[in-house]
């Protein structure tokens, strides 16, 4: 999996139609891929990056990829270029780039996120996005609070949050629960950005202070079994697993989106309890029992 701080893929040749359904694709695909790309008006100098490159009047489009100072042609595709075939090209890419070491500690940025407690201007692209931490609202150019949260997904490595004094403008803007948002946001990190906590770690228990609002936010039959667990008791992710039926990545994913969202993760250590040392039986030969049955046998001391 790749570990650079983000990846793009732009094009050439393509008109304003064919930009907007690359657009639309490239959101679909990228949940599939290992990696999380952004679409580029022009290349970016400094990250990876796939041109996808339409010669005028011809229905081949080449693909290119750089990465520092190389460039390989990795395939010529057909247009109009189909999802799957898009979805081959990212994987390519991704098995094409040098192998770096992960970085355990990087930040979620839905934890980061959750740290505002004023107002701050979120850069994301088109325009801004508001947030007001202590009213819970958040305004963005997008109608769907999924499609922010995607947004967020998509642009967080190199998300600018400034700190402001007050709200700038927001006419022309959607209104969203800024908790709705990080709650969206943190179930859709992988295990590469939550790795400030080891969740596996034997004996390891957790517990959460208070519910989320599921009846307002991204919820499953799933995560009321698990707030119902986790509320009452400290459990492990084992216990989670089997209470409400859910794999290991959705259970690490809820409690993870309940530290985001502020509502107390407690964690503690229990010591795992030391396996039954079996008792080592003598063995009794033929000849030893034949002499005790005869009232031979005898004790060493």
């Amino acid at each position: 999996m790749s570990t650079f701080s983000a990846l793009y893929i732009t094009s050439r040749g393509f008109s304003e139609h064919e930009q907007e359904v690359l657009s639309r694709q490239l959101k679909v695909v990228t949940a599939k891929a290992g990696s999380c790309w952004t679409y580029a008006q022009s290349e970016k100098d400094g990250n990876p990056i796939l041109v996808l490159d339409k010669q005028s009047g011809s229905e081949r489009i080449d693909a290119v990829f750089s990465f520092g100072s190389d460039r390989v042609r990795l395939s010529s595709l057909v247009a109009p270029l189909r999802m799957f075939n898009l979805l081959e090209v990212l994987q390519l890419c991704e098995s094409r780039m040098p192998k770096r070491v992960s970085t355990i500690g990087m930040a979620s940025l839905a934890l980061r996120l959750g740290k505002i407690t004023g107002v701050a201007r979120l850069a994301l692209e088109p325009g801004c996005t508001w947030v007001d931490a202590a009213t819970d609202t958040l305004w963005s150019p997008w109608e769907l609070t999924e499609e922010v949260a995607h947004q967020l997904r998509s642009q967080g490595q190199n998300l600018e949050v400034v700190d402001e004094p007050e709200l700038g403008d927001t006419s022309g803007l959607f209104r969203h629960s800024f908790k709705a948002t990080l709650w969206s946001l943190a179930l859709r990190e992988r295990d590469r950005e939550i790795g400030h906590r080891n969740w596996v770690e034997p004996g390891l228990q957790f517990r959460i202070g208070a519910w989320p609002l599921l009846s307002e936010w991204q919820s499953s039959p799933a995560m009321l079994r698990l707030c119902a667990l986790y509320s009452r008791q400290y459990a492990n992710l084992e216990q989670g697993m089997d209470f409400a039926r859910a794999t290991e990545s959705n259970v690490i994913a809820f409690l993870h989106a309940c530290e985001c969202c502020g509502l107390s993760l407690f964690t503690r250590s229990v010591p795992q309890a030391a396996a039954p040392i079996k008792p080592v039986t003598a063995t009794v030969s033929l000849l030893q029992r034949l002499r005790q049955s005869l009232g031979l046998s005898f004790k060493r001391s």
